[in-house]
């Protein structure tokens, strides 16, 4: 009896002498990439905490790519975004497989309060290409439209294919978005590469009223803006040394006069 109890008191201890063992071991590993996507899966912001502290890298990618900020905000894990962009060496610049920054992806979801984070972080508002503000258009987060128009954002953006935010806005028919972005001056005149403008968005969405309002507003901003004056041709150069200035038309008879018009012979 002494025997069995003494033998079990040592192998609980064993096992928490182990178990302390294993503990130590993999706080000393360094977390991964896979451990940190896992906790962001898990939702679980002590233990991405906890890796950040260790040591995690706060841009690490998933397995396409997608960078660990924007994987989270995928996730709808907005906590855990936020812990990611307030890490230490964040790349708030880091794109994914489609060009996209945490800050397009907060733009897009609406994330007010990670939006106005990221800009007092300096993340940039005015990416070269597709926006923040494009982003925030094209889903009607009218909130964040305005919060980066009061931060330099450029209203009048061109994507690649010179889609403007306008026209992002116009396309799911926004029209909260739409009078923010014409009441603070965007132009709704230009088209993109496929010939249509902000109105020809709204018309092709099925909103007919929306469309006239813009294709008015393109009219009154041509009338207030319009084209500038050609510039006056240069004056023409002194003929060369030896050239035959061309005879005045002027002094030169109508070939198209009728013979008993023209002048007699001498």
């Amino acid at each position: 009896m002494i025997y069995s109890k003494w033998a079990n008191q040592f192998r609980h201890a064993l096992a928490l002498g182990l178990a302390g063992l294993a503990m130590c071991a993999c706080a000393a590993r360094e977390p991964t990439t896979e451990s940190l996507m896992i906790a962001i899966d898990e939702g679980s912001s002590a233990r991405v905490g906890a890796l950040l502290a260790a040591g995690a890298n706060p841009n690490a990618r998933d397995d396409r790519g997608e960078p660990a900020a924007i994987y989270a905000l995928h996730k709808d894990r907005p906590e855990i975004a936020r812990l990611l962009v307030r890490a230490k060496g964040i790349d708030l610049e880091a794109e994914n497989s489609y060009g996209q920054t945490v800050l397009m992806v907060a733009a897009y979801q609406g994330r007010l309060d990670l939006v106005t984070e990221l800009i007092d972080a300096d993340a940039e508002v005015n990416h070269k290409g597709w926006t923040a503000l494009h982003f925030a258009a094209s889903s009607g987060q009218v909130d964040v439209v305005r919060l980066l128009l009061e931060h330099s954002a450029y209203i009048d953006a061109e994507s690649p294919s010179r889609t403007t935010p306008l026209m992002m806005a116009a396309r799911i028919k926004d029209r909260p978005t739409c009078v923010v972005l014409i009441e603070e001056g965007a132009d709704p005149t230009p088209v993109n590469q496929a010939g249509l403008a902000a109105s020809d968005f709204a018309r092709r969405a099925g909103d007919t009223e929306l469309a006239e309002w813009l294709a008015t507003n393109a009219e009154h901003w041509r009338h207030a803006h319009p084209p500038p004056i050609a510039a006056p041709s240069a004056a023409p150069s002194a003929p060369p040394a030896g050239a035959t200035a061309p005879e005045d038309p002027s002094k030169s008879p109508d070939p198209r006069a009728p013979a008993a018009l023209a002048p007699p012979p001498s």
